[in-house]
């Protein structure tokens, strides 16, 4: 997504910051191994900068719009 607006021009590398892993971890209140899980595990898209990974704003947004849609699907008893 991040990518299709650079590609056309529209967008530039300073509005698009990408976050840490620590700031995926900050931000959705897990801790960092478990935004490093999601990671590794291909459910939150990232890049590999050397050796540090990087999301995009983007794609974390995505990604909870996709949980949030995937958890209201359940019934009331099968979440409890």
């Amino acid at each position: 997504m991040v990518q299709a607006k650079r590609a056309a021009g529209s967008g530039s590398w300073s509005e698009c910051p990408y976050l840490t892993v620590r700031d995926v971890a900050a931000k959705l209140s897990i801790c960092t191994a478990t935004a490093y899980r999601l990671c590794t595990s291909g459910a939150l898209p990232h890049v590999r900068v050397l050796n540090a990974i990087r999301v995009a704003p983007d794609d974390l947004e995505c990604f909870l719009v996709a949980r949030s849609k995937a958890g209201s699907n359940k019934t009331r008893t099968e979440r409890e």
